[in-house]
């Protein structure tokens, strides 16, 4: 996905396909409606409120639910393999 999820970034055709979605933290309500659907943001599922001290945080949604999950950081090692680790953990916070 582009740096500003606007209207010609992310179509119609492709945003309506789609039945789970994840928003990292973005600028405004049209950017986080982009994303996670119409009237997300007045829904309650809000990733204008991810601050910038919640690096791999986001907004997973499917329908009309949505819950914050966080990304797990993968460092690489030395040979330049990663090392498994989860990929992601629930913070347990539902918005809906």
């Amino acid at each position: 996905m582009r740096q500003n999820p606007d209207a010609p970034s992310l179509p119609t055709s492709v945003s309506s396909s789609v039945g789970t979605r994840l928003c990292l933290a973005v600028m405004d309500r049209r950017a986080n409606n982009n994303v996670l659907g119409t009237s997300a943001y007045e829904r309650g599922l809000r990733a204008t409120d991810i601050s910038i001290d919640e690096q791999g945080t986001g907004i997973l949604a499917r329908g009309r639910e949505g819950i914050t999950v966080r990304a797990a950081f993968i460092k690489q090692t030395r040979s330049g393999r990663t090392r498994a680790l989860p990929a992601a953990w629930s913070t347990g916070q539902a918005r809906s």
